[in-house]
């Protein structure tokens, strides 16, 4: 379901923070039913593309373990804001494999989610 949902368009590491830029594709079909005509971006969606984007970060492949905290500021609609960048940072825990990761979801100055989540590495 959520296969060509975004493209990744840049990637770099600063300080600590690995920043995405992704272009979210408005003609994907869960656009269609989310909801026809005023096409949000849904939390779940949102989620995956962080888990898939810690797992890039991080190098391995990884599952969401815990949430601990997310936020929905404003709704993303991909015809008007496709372009989002996704900043995350890691930490690591008492746990071999497991990482707590803080992400922003934004476009320029409009922050879209904030989110506190832990992953687990799946290998």
């Amino acid at each position: 379901m959520f296969q060509d949902l975004y493209r990744i368009t840049g990637e770099s590491l600063s300080g600590g923070c690995h920043s995405f830029g992704i272009t979210l594709d408005a003609s994907h079909s869960i656009f269609r039913v989310h909801f026809p005509g005023t096409p949000i971006t849904p939390g779940a969606c949102q989620l995956e593309i962080l888990r898939q984007l810690a797992g890039r970060a991080l190098g391995r492949e990884v599952s969401v373990a815990e949430v601990r905290n997310i936020k929905f500021l404003k709704t993303i609609n991909p015809a008007a804001d496709p372009d989002i960048t996704v900043e995350e940072t890691f930490s690591g825990t008492d746990e071999p494999g497991t990482f707590r990761c803080t992400a922003v979801l934004r476009a320029g100055e409009a922050v879209f989610t904030k989110a506190s989540f832990t992953v687990k590495s799946d290998q």
